[in-house]
């Protein structure tokens, strides 16, 4: 097969916090979706696939506000500060004023794998912006 074809495929982790997943009313089957998320970490990794994770980021004195424990990512998530792109949103949006748009584009993106602490995983086809 002709892997010149094949779309280049990163992995975006989306929220995966302690004060999001460690809630009150946890997520639907935590572990097994922190199990899952860092599964797919070692496969993206092994085929050299980026991986971004964001956190979001609260107004200052809010629960997850820069900085605090409730805002730090998952200790057991697999993430490497060294090897991927982590960065913080303010908004819903992952896209929204946070430059990966730009950094997708970049690094040649066409197709996104998104997690989050719910048990779907989402695949979205970029759209050619070239």
């Amino acid at each position: 097969m002709d892997n010149m074809n094949l779309p280049k495929t990163a992995l975006l982790i989306i929220d995966m916090q302690q004060g999001l997943f460690y809630a009150d009313a946890p997520p639907f089957s935590r572990e097994q979706v922190l199990n899952n998320i860092n599964l797919l970490i070692a496969n993206a990794r092994e085929a050299g696939a980026p991986i971004w994770a964001v956190r979001h980021t609260g107004p200052k004195g809010s629960p997850i506000a820069a900085g605090t424990a409730n805002w730090q990512l998952i200790e057991s998530l697999a993430i490497n500060p060294q090897l991927d792109n982590i960065f913080d949103k303010t908004k819903p949006s992952c896209f929204y004023q946070t430059g990966l748009a730009e950094a997708l584009t970049y690094e040649g993106i066409s197709e996104l794998v998104i997690v989050d602490e719910n048990p779907v995983l989402y695949r979205y086809q970029l759209p050619d912006c070239g």
